[in-house]
């Protein structure tokens, strides 16, 4: 969990290779808070340009760092 800026109350950044991959976890975790805590889970865009560009670098470095491993032949 990260806290950022003025915010104001803590968000959680999850980053993804994919976005299938990701709508279907926001899907599962929407319906899994929904049955269980009986809550809804808001998910923002973020707006903070200054947020958006360290998000943005943070994906960058995880790119990089997990570069999947090609076959040779």
């Amino acid at each position: 969990s990260i806290e950022h800026g003025n915010q104001g109350s803590k968000s959680w950044i999850f980053y993804f290779l994919f976005i299938n991959e990701m709508i279907q976890f926001v899907k599962v975790l929407q319906q899994t808070l929904s049955n269980i805590f009986q809550i809804e889970m808001d998910v923002h865009p973020l707006t903070d340009v200054s947020f958006q560009r360290d998000c943005q670098r943070t994906a960058n470095r995880l790119l990089r760092s997990n570069r999947p491993l090609s076959l040779i032949s």
